[in-house]
């Protein structure tokens, strides 16, 4: 099962290392112009809900191909309402598909079609929806694709625990400490590990830690 699972995720391995890599061209400066750069201030909105009814109509209206996911108040300079979706472009977040209206006047200030972007913006733009398995967004397929990318996440992370154990069913008694007189696979596993046992712990409890905040967050 571990050769298996090995075997047919490595096209998931090399999407998952692929992106993770862009990730880190962009935490060191590498990262592509934002996507929706107004052309001018607009208002910070302050609006209730049947007027933020007749924005988002209006939005639609101008950009009839936009299939709305979600709507934005930026504050500070950009302000205005930025109602965002899917479009006709593939393997774009949805900020790629945006229209920036202005809540005051109902005016369209600007929109922003995915199919537009530079090439160095759509990859930065592509990343995310590869990655975290969200480019079925907006169509009835997205939680199926979701939870295929969680069950082969899960593999990945099973692919590391099964590893280490065959390692441990490998070792010879002579392999062992003097001191290891009633050996375990857990013992085997945790002295197998050498130097890299206490990084490779903390980072999987930093891991775990996160994931908590973050599903309590969303919560």
């Amino acid at each position: 099962m571990h050769r298996f699972a090995g075997l047919w995720s490595l096209w998931f391995i090399a999407l998952i290392g692929i992106t993770g890599l862009w990730y880190l061209v962009e935490w060191g400066g590498g990262g592509a112009p934002a996507a929706l750069r107004p052309i001018r201030p607009v208002a910070e909105a302050n609006v209730d809900g049947s007027t933020l009814d007749q924005i988002i109509a209006d939005a639609k209206a101008a950009y009839p191909a936009l299939e709305v996911t979600s709507v934005y108040f930026p504050a500070g300079k950009r302000g205005g309402v930025v109602v965002m979706g899917q479009g006709e472009a593939v393997l774009v977040r949805e900020r790629a598909n945006a229209v920036l209206m202005d809540a005051e006047s109902g005016e369209v200030v600007q929109i922003q079609k995915g199919e537009d972007l530079s090439v160095h913006q759509r990859i930065s733009e592509g990343a995310d929806p590869l990655h975290f398995g969200t480019w079925a967004q907006g169509h009835p397929y997205s939680l199926a694709v979701r939870l295929f990318w969680f069950l082969a996440g899960a593999v990945l992370t099973g692919l590391a625990v099964t590893g280490v154990m065959i390692f441990s069913m490998r070792l010879r008694p002579a392999d062992r400490p003097a001191h290891a007189t009633n050996p375990s696979m857990i013992g085997d596993m945790w002295r197998g590990m050498g130097r890299f046992r206490l990084p490779a712990l903390a980072l999987t409890l930093l891991g775990i830690v996160m994931a908590a905040y973050n599903i309590a967050a969303a919560i």
